[in-house]
């Protein structure tokens, strides 16, 4: 006969698995140390398999248990959410939000998708435009959430993340080196693009916009094919572009503040529940491009 998994056996090992020590782990889900320590144990003779190794005083997943914690994230996630679909009445209604086309390529699938799949109920209505366009129609309430990209935060926003923003360019092309240097940015406004061109007013770099586009897919695709170099939040950068650094003659960009903004007039149970999982993802940290 099969085992059974105990869900609170799958959450300490999550645990152990983010944490990194039974010690931790422990503190997370509300047990003591010892008494992580024997759930692993009786985990590992239900499976049959190690789940960890140990090398001198350090502890770490075996290839099994690493497996073994992917099954346990999506366990768990079902099964959060099987809970919170019989502890709540069903949310319904339309949410209108707004986010950059740069931020909508990154952060929309993973941010949202997750959303509809908890609350199938729910319809987002998604708005991609530039933060200085969006803002007022939060504002007047024709948008009820805005994740933004500003200077400051001095307009209320909450804060959700702060990131780098740097120059990309093809990794094949040498666009980089042509005189006057060709940029392809959205259209102003657009803080990116302000970075950018008096960054290069500054040095009395000469430059030229080759590309305005509002569409990120679009400034992609002339990055790629060396047609351009671009300013860019990291997390929206693509495998095919690097990172240009200051030895080539591009210096540091200022950091990208990410805010959440919500229409004083949305009150409705629907929109709640979409900022308290914003804040909730921004907070896991959702995954960043590593591209350089």
């Amino acid at each position: 006969m099969s085992p059974t998994l105990d869900i609170d056996l799958l959450r300490s090992l999550v645990a152990f698995a983010d944490s990194g020590s039974f010690t931790k782990a422990a503190g997370v889900v509300g047990r003591t140390q010892s008494a992580v320590s024997m759930q692993m144990k009786r985990l590992e003779r239900m499976l049959g398999k190690s789940l960890f190794a140990r090398d001198g005083r350090d502890l770490s997943l075996t290839d099994d248990g690493e497996r073994m914690v992917g099954y346990a994230r999506r366990m768990l996630k079902l099964h959060e959410e099987a809970v919170a679909s019989f502890a709540e009445p069903l949310l319904t209604g339309t949410v209108r939000v707004g986010i950059p086309d740069d931020y909508a390529v990154s952060v929309l699938p993973v941010l949202f998708s997750r959303f509809a799949e908890s609350y199938p109920g729910v319809h987002l209505e998604v708005h991609c435009e530039s933060s200085d366009l969006l803002y007022p129609r939060v504002k007047s309430g024709a948008l009820d959430l805005g994740v933004l990209t500003e200077q400051d935060i001095d307009r209320g926003g909450r804060l959700l993340r702060q990131e780098p923003v740097v120059w990309a360019t093809s990794r094949q092309h040498m666009t980089h080196r042509q005189d006057p240097v060709p940029l392809a940015v959205f259209p102003a406004p657009c803080v990116f693009r302000t970075w950018a061109t008096e960054k290069l007013d500054a040095m009395a770099r000469p430059y030229r916009i080759a590309y305005s586009s509002r569409s990120m897919a679009a400034i992609s695709v002339a990055v790629n094919a060396g047609l351009a170099i671009t300013p860019i939040a990291r997390s929206s950068m693509t495998p095919d572009m690097r990172i240009l650094t200051e030895e080539e003659g591009f210096p540091p960009m200022p950091e990208a503040r990410i805010a959440l903004y919500q229409a004083s007039n949305a009150g409705d149970p629907a929109i709640a529940r979409l900022v308290d999982h914003i804040v909730q993802s921004f907070r896991q940290d959702l995954p960043l491009n590593d591209a350089a």
